[in-house]
């Protein structure tokens, strides 16, 4: 029993030293190599040297204009303390730089041992001293500028008060950086969060009142400027209280940004940047400045109703009521102006007389509407000004339809043609329907619609086949050589003589004409009402026809006659004339040659 215990205990010995002890040497050398840190490379190592001997230079430097500026007076003096203070800015910048390289290397798992005190000394410094130097900017009430003062001295101030306040954000950004790294180090500096929260309430509500302020004083020269408009030093006094509303403005809503890093409420804030810039950006709003600039839309829109909506109520009957009186006169105008221009029988176009018509009615509506206009409180003078410049940018842009315009009244002024005239211009020919100032409809005989522009017309040649009462029917009616002419003659004249729409006064015309190749043309010229032209040329025609068939008068065709011969050889190298010359009927010459004469008609 004895061996076999010592049997048990030397393995457990042996395992113990071959397994146990191996995985406990591996867990220590694991914790080894977690504990120890990375090793900076050369790179590194210089580019830390050279920013923290960046951060020792500005401090000598500091403490070198620190003893000048307090051995100096005067003008030496205020250089001094301006390159002290650029100086104390760029110390901050680096101080910031070198921390926060070192606060990374640290984070990454890097040896930062040599320079971690060199940045822990300037973490616990840099926020007081950043706070002591924000301290020394005074900016009060009593440093903005007044509305009353000239602009000049306006101006001024409010460069003083954007350098204080620009200078001012700076060194707000730098302690939340300051701060931010000493978190990140875990070292206890003068100014914590809660204090650097207590120094941005401050700042905003200050802020906050100096904007509301500064809107006010703009509203009021504002007002004023309205009353005064010729006001020069109104107008340079209220530019100068404008952008300091705006730099104003955009320091709190830097402000803001800064708050909103620390988690604090600025709704209140944003609110009111949005109302007084009217800019909209997604720093500053979020669903609860929106929700209260909604309301407040609200609010306000309520009671300017509550207000002006008994006024705003009469003001808008009374408009009613004159641009109703203003129609109903258009109308008795239109119907005074229809009655005397039909009494007075005057000879006027059918456009004439609608545009003279609709243009009466419509200046009186006009007229009534810029009464009712005034009463409601607005501006004719600026209106019908505004109107004449949109007029004038209406006129470069519609050249072509002016042109028309031009053309139309032209043609209103000269009266070529009227409704319902029979016209052929613009190489359309067909019946007038409808005359506007623009254009001309135009129906054809095949029943075509036509719109042809205005200036297509008047720079045409413009032909009116319905202007005259009487028009003058001119046909031509041949007959051939052998037919008795004044037979013919006597004929035609008793058609016309017989036909009931063809006048006496002009008397009708039949004379010869001229002999043709084919046949003796008279020229057959009636005079008829115009509206009886084609009936009478339709008529007559048709009556010439039968009656030169009924009394034997040939109405002839082209025709042509062609004289055939031919030519044999008696002898060799003799010809024989033919019995008779060739006999050429209009222009046609000799045919080939036959054995004999042979004659006949050839009739197309």
């Amino acid at each position: 029993m004895t061996a076999i215990v010592s049997r048990i205990g030397l393995t457990a010995i042996v395992l113990s030293l071959f397994v146990v002890a191996p995985l406990a040497w591996s867990q220590a050398a694991q914790d080894e190599s977690t504990t120890a840190e990375k090793v900076l490379t050369e790179e590194q190592v210089q580019a830390n040297d050279k920013a923290l001997a960046t951060v020792n230079d500005i401090r000598a430097r500091l403490a070198m204009l620190e003893e000048k500026a307090g051995q100096s007076s005067g003008v030496a003096k205020t250089v001094y303390e301006r390159r002290l203070k650029d100086s104390w800015s760029a110390l901050l910048a680096a101080a910031i730089t070198f921390a926060d390289r070192i606060a990374g290397q640290t984070e990454e798992g890097y040896d930062v041992s040599a320079y971690r005190g060199e940045a822990e000394e300037l973490l616990d410094k840099l926020p007081g001293e950043v706070r002591r130097n924000i301290g020394q900017i005074k900016i009060s009430v009593d440093d903005i500028s007044k509305p009353t003062m000239p602009a000049p001295e306006q101006l001024a101030l409010d460069a003083k008060l954007f350098s204080a306040t620009k200078e001012r954000d700076k060194l707000y950004r730098t302690l939340l950086q300051a701060l931010q790294l000493a978190e990140r180090f875990g070292v206890p500096t003068e100014v914590d969060g809660p204090a650097l929260r207590e120094m941005l309430s401050e700042r905003a509500e200050a802020q906050s009142v100096y904007l509301e302020l500064s809107t006010e004083d703009a509203a009021s020269l504002r007002f004023q400027s309205t009353r005064l408009p010729a006001d020069e030093d109104l107008k340079s006094r209220l530019s100068v209280v404008q952008g300091r509303v705006q730099m104003i403005a955009k320091s709190l809503e830097e402000t803001v940004r800064i708050m909103a890093i620390l988690d604090m409420d600025t709704a209140r804030f944003r609110q009111q940047v949005v109302k007084t810039t009217g800019e909209i950006s997604s720093e500053v709003l979020d669903s609860r400045v929106i929700g209260a600039l909604v309301k407040d839309w609200i609010d306000t829109a309520g009671e300017a109703i509550a207000k002006t909506a008994p006024t705003f109520l009469v003001k808008a009957l009374t408009f009613l009521i004159i641009v109703y009186i203003f129609l109903l006169l258009g109308r008795l105008a239109q119907r005074l102006m229809t009655k005397g221009i039909d009494a007075s029988g005057l000879k006027i176009s059918r456009l004439l007389r609608r545009m003279a018509i609709s243009t009466t009615r419509n200046l009186i509506l006009l007229i009534g509407v810029l009464i009712a206009l005034s009463q409601l409180g607005i501006a004719v003078g600026p209106l019908l000004a505004g109107l004449g410049v949109a007029g004038f940018i209406l006129g470069f842009a519609l050249q072509d339809t002016l042109s028309n315009f031009a053309s139309g009244m032209m043609i209103l002024l000269y009266r070529p043609f009227d409704v319902g005239d029979v016209v052929e211009t613009g190489g359309v020919f067909g019946k007038v329907s409808h005359m506007s100032l623009v254009n001309t409809t135009i129906l054809t005989f095949d029943n075509q619609t036509l719109v042809i522009p205005n200036n297509k017309i008047w720079g045409d040649v413009i032909k009116n086949v319905t202007a005259q009462k009487v028009r003058r029917v001119d046909m031509t009616f041949g007959i051939s050589y052998s037919d008795d002419i004044p037979k013919a003659e006597a004929i035609l004249r008793d058609i016309l003589a017989s036909h009931e729409l063809v006048l006496e006064d002009p008397e009708p015309v039949v004379k010869l004409h001229t002999l043709g190749e084919s046949s003796v043309d008279f020229i057959t010229r009636p005079w008829t009402k115009s509206e009886d032209y084609w009936d009478v040329y339709w008529d007559v025609t048709r009556e010439v026809k039968m009656r030169f068939d009924a009394e034997g008068v040939s109405i002839p065709f082209p025709q042509r006659d062609v004289h055939l011969f031919t030519q044999t050889a008696v002898d060799a190298g003799e010809s024989s004339q033919p019995d008779h010359p060739p006999v050429d009927a209009g222009d046609s010459g000799p045919t080939s040659v036959a054995a004999s004469p042979v004659e006949s008609d050839a009739h197309t």
